[in-house]
């Protein structure tokens, strides 16, 4: 099982990079574990409606050069289904189960994720 995390922009908090290194750390005897992360659009302060859907085109193009179509995605989103930990570990097994290889968590830029990725993840 391949896990990879594809994120926009680079994580630059440390809390969350000690995050990424732990969950490394504890998942690397269990599967392959990888952190991806695609440049992000240089956006105004209050982008137009059109100038937002082309930055968030722009940045799932690059998220989507990294991702086959059969990698099982979950994008990790502000409007997205939030899970407890019973129910994310019974949707890992599922996935798994399923005989699937490979899995994308997507987290997008300060704009969010473009709809073209959000739909390719439901």
């Amino acid at each position: 099982m391949k896990i990879t995390l594809l994120c926009v922009g680079k994580i630059k908090e440390p809390f969350y990079r000690d995050a990424v290194a732990e969950y490394r750390k504890r998942l690397g005897r269990y599967v392959d574990f990888d952190v991806i992360e695609v440049a992000d659009e240089r956006t105004k302060e209050h982008p137009s409606q059109v100038e937002r859907e082309a930055v968030l085109a722009k940045e799932g193009e690059r998220l989507n050069k990294y991702l086959d179509r059969f990698d099982r995605r979950a994008a990790l989103a502000i409007d997205g289904t939030q899970m407890d930990s019973v129910g994310f570990s019974k949707w890992m097994e599922h996935t798994m189960n399923d005989g699937c290889g490979k899995i994308a968590f997507l987290i997008g830029g300060s704009l969010g994720l473009s709809d073209d990725v959000l739909f390719a993840c439901e």
